[in-house]
């Protein structure tokens, strides 16, 4: 007997700069691409807050404010997410 098709799905990660949806920003999302329960592809990019990044989400995270020079902003970065993602 064979097990049944899982499909395709994509899992996603976000980090942010806190936990409040309203003022606190994305920077970094990750995902992964399974197909039938198995990797097939993954995405992952940091993301420029435009702003400080808080010492406890370094300690919580490791993501350091050195880490987000130069990275996309959240508008750049958001579409090449759904992109990956698709449908």
């Amino acid at each position: 007997m064979n097990p049944p098709s899982l499909g395709e799905i994509v899992v996603f990660d976000l980090e942010t700069t806190g936990l409040d949806p309203w003022q606190d920003r994305i920077i970094e999302i990750g995902a992964v691409r399974l197909v039938n329960g198995e990797e097939r592809e993954s995405f992952r990019t940091f993301v420029d807050p435009r702003g400080p990044l808080p010492s406890e989400i370094t300690s919580l995270t490791g993501i350091t404010p050195d880490d987000l020079i130069g990275d996309p902003l959240l508008a750049e970065a958001l579409p090449r997410f759904l992109e990956f993602a698709g449908n």
